[in-house]
């Protein structure tokens, strides 16, 4: 745990012991519905095992203590968790074409969504205009966008393999998509579904993060160990962080 305004470590929580051996933490998110009125922060784990014997979901208390466990989970190939904003965590199992919702309060599984032509590696949700957004890992180069009323897949747009990470900007609906080999950040307009712009970042661009309040894009890169800085709203390069 780090302090965003200080960079100061704050403290440290071993997953795999708090976890009982379920494996590696893979996924988290922060949910507003999960925020106290006062205190610390409340956090929603995604745990994966290894030999995905164990995959679970579990609720983090301000105490970091475990408030509630999720285990009957498909032990198959979980690849990601998000939140919604509005109480739902989705799920979504790399190669089973299926995306689970689950309640952020409970943990009950309210929906389940089958997006056959997806490789739900990676998926990000824009609730508020009722979409779902999937890129693949290994063998979907697409990047697809489904209807969450209809449960049915409304565009594409050809982004390539080995995509690790795509972060979504509500003010411009556009996604940024970081191309590990090609080291460039695919600027896509939501609407159109076509890309309008390429952002060098360099061989390793993987993980990405919007700061919607100063407008900025973050983009790692996992090889040089650099986090390249972006304006939002016209592109330019912000900064360099080493």
């Amino acid at each position: 745990f780090v302090d965003p305004v200080t960079g100061a470590a704050t403290g440290s929580l071993d997953t795999g012991d708090r976890l009982e051996g379920t494996g590696s933490l893979f996924s988290w998110v922060e949910p507003e519905t999960l925020l106290p009125l006062a205190g610390d922060r409340t956090l929603l784990l995604l745990a994966v095992s290894d030999d995905e014997e164990a995959n679970r979901v579990a609720v983090l208390g301000p105490d970091r203590r475990i408030d509630r466990l999720l285990e009957e989970l498909p032990r198959t190939s979980i690849a990601d968790m998000v939140s919604d904003g509005r109480g739902r965590a989705y799920l979504s199992t790399e190669f089973d074409d299926k995306v689970l919702v689950l309640d952020e309060t409970t943990l009950e599984v309210v929906r389940e969504i089958r997006w056959p032509d997806a490789e739900t590696n990676k998926v990000l949700v824009a609730a508020e205009e009722g979409r779902m957004f999937s890129v693949g890992l290994w063998t979907d180069p697409e990047l697809r966008v489904l209807d969450l009323l209809t449960g049915e897949e409304t565009g594409s747009v050809r982004v390539g393999t080995r995509i690790w990470d795509m972060a979504y900007d509500a003010m411009t609906r556009r996604l940024f998509v970081p191309r590990l080999v090609s080291g460039a950040v695919l600027v896509i307009d939501a609407d159109t579904m076509e890309v309008v712009d390429r952002w060098a970042v360099g061989f390793g661009a993987r993980p990405v993060e919007i700061d919607p309040f100063h407008r900025l894009l973050y983009v790692g890169n996992m090889y040089s160990g650099r986090v390249h800085v972006f304006d939002l709203d016209t592109g330019e390069p912000a900064a360099v962080l080493h």
